[in-house]
């Protein structure tokens, strides 16, 4: 059943099914509430996902060819004497929040300015009292930490596994054990230990990205005839907000606005303004070699314009649940070849040009609902080796050249329990059995049952939805796997070992 089926039950059993938006806007969150409900209920199968997650070596200066670094006494910004590859922009996510190691000391990189300058949390002090010290070699930038999918609800393995591994030239080092911080505390194991393979990860706290605030659009003419730079035509109306992103994950939505461009026969360009909640600018203060202290606030916040997919622009109303959707660089850098890229607003600019219509884009990257938290591991020990190695690169294509990104990394493969999207286009499906379907109207039933204050009805239903849930459990919960050993106990070796192509004893 899709979201206009299951809405179209409920009111049937409900026998109350008016055509109006508002009431089912409402049924969607009240099936969507019903839907996670369901979905966290236990441990089901089909909950799963199974994906690589990349492990880098560390970047120093041997690696990368001799660059050197320098840095000024209670000054926060490092800069390298040539551009280190794996600190393009794309890679951004690898390593903010991870580590900077210069002369002995670490500090944790709050912003990738480019691929010659990152920024810190704090001072870097000169032990020698130096204002400047220039041509350092011993740096070293660690990816300690590693973030999980932001869809992730709760991490189930991780291991090292013999695909992909180029031709089988490492072991199957098999999975990693995962310890809680406090068990980690109590092994007093060592933060900086480096191996080929992790034995085992740690959970540590997350990272938390703030919500976007409040935002104001306007409309500049742009005169008679569209051009790339203000096509949107006069007499419509557009939804807009956006979130705020730390190398590439995101925090919760901002408030939305709308807006309708004048009448008339002009056309128009928009302009969205970031602002706190209240109403002032909302920007970092640009970077200088000046900076001293603590982060600004809103350092390393850059911020996505995302648009309402779901939104009528005749009538400026909305067709149902939001559907957002990244508002792209139609024009970037004066070219179309990136059109399907986001608009990536710097954390020191507090507005942004949407130039064109086609800025909204129907199959641009959507907004999936999260809390801005994002969970994080720490495998030890930490991984300093590499299975594949890509060197940076362009390829050439018809008009123009893309560039190829320098890529050193390990896999390991994660298997983790993932949140499903929203149900909130009328065809969207719920991505479980289609035996679960009718469990999700059986919950949205009990819910609305419960409001409205027919609790025998919300009863009936709520023993009818466990009655089902007890029978899907025989077929799709996520047994915990038992390895039986036989021999006596405390009597030496007793296991046996697999051949792992036939899964046949061998002693």
């Amino acid at each position: 059943m899709n979201l206009k089926t299951i809405r179209e039950k409920i009111k049937n059993v409900s026998d109350y099914s008016p055509e109006v938006l508002a009431y089912d806007n409402q049924m969607d969150s009240i099936i969507n509430d019903a839907y996670y409900s369901i979905w966290t209920e236990r441990r089901w199968e089909f909950a799963q996902k199974l994906a690589f997650l990349n492990v880098y070596p560390d970047v120093t200066s041997a690696r990368t060819g001799g660059i050197t670094a320098s840095t000024n006494d209670g000054q926060r910004i490092v800069t390298f004497s040539a551009a280190v590859n794996a600190l393009h922009e794309t890679n951004e996510h690898i390593w903010v929040g991870n580590i900077f190691e210069i002369a002995g000391r670490e500090y944790t990189i709050v912003k990738v300015v480019s691929q010659t300058v990152i920024t810190v949390d704090e001072v870097i002090r000169h032990t020698a009292g130096t204002a400047t010290i220039a041509g350092q070699t011993d740096w070293k930038i660690k990816s300690r930490f590693y973030h999980m999918p932001h869809d992730m609800i709760e991490i189930f393995n991780l291991a090292h596994r013999d695909a992909p591994v180029p031709a089988n030239t490492g072991p199957n080092q098999g999975k990693a054990a995962g310890l809680a911080r406090r068990r980690e505390e109590d092994l007093n194991l060592r933060e900086d230990e480096t191996s080929n393979y992790a034995d085992a990860y740690v959970t540590i706290p997350p990272i938390i990205i703030p919500s976007g605030e409040k935002l104001t659009m306007a409309a500049t003419s742009v005169g008679g005839s569209p051009t790339d730079v203000g096509s949107f035509p006069a007499g419509k109306y557009y939804e807009f907000c956006w979130a705020n992103t730390s190398g590439g994950r995101m925090g919760p939505l901002s408030e939305p606005a709308t807006i309708q461009t004048p009448a008339g026969s002009n056309y128009f360009k928009l302009t969205a303004s970031f602002l706190t909640w209240d109403d002032q600018v909302y920007n970092a203060r640009a970077l200088n070699n000046t900076i001293i202290g603590a982060p600004r606030p809103q350092e390393g916040l850059d911020k996505i314009l995302y648009y309402n997919a779901n939104f009528d622009p005749v009538t400026g109303a909305r067709r149902g649940l939001p559907k957002w959707r990244a508002v792209t660089d139609f024009n970037r850098a004066g070219t179309r070849n990136n059109e399907d890229m986001p608009i990536l607003v710097p954390d020191t600019n507090s507005a942004a040009l949407i130039s064109h219509p086609q800025c909204l884009q129907v199959g641009s990257p959507a907004y999936t609902e999260n809390d801005g938290v994002y969970q994080r591991v720490r495998p030890y020990p930490r991984i300093d080796s590499q299975d594949f190695s890509y060197p940076e690169n362009f390829d050439t294509f018809p008009g123009t050249a893309v560039l190829r990104l320098e890529e050193k990394f390990r896999q390991m493969e994660l298997r983790y329990f993932f949140k499903p999207p929203m149900l909130i286009n009328r065809t969207d499906t719920p991505q479980m059995p289609f035996e679960f379907h009718q469990l999700i109207v059986f919950k949205a039933l009990e819910d609305i049952f419960i409001k409205s204050g027919s609790v025998g009805l919300a009863n009936h239903y709520a023993k009818r939805c466990m009655i089902e849930i007890k029978k899907a459990e025989k077929r799709y919960i996520a047994h915990t796997d038992v390895n039986y050993r036989r021999g006596q106990f405390m009597g030496g070796q007793t296991s046996a070992w697999f051949n792992p192509d036939t899964l046949s004893t061998s002693g």
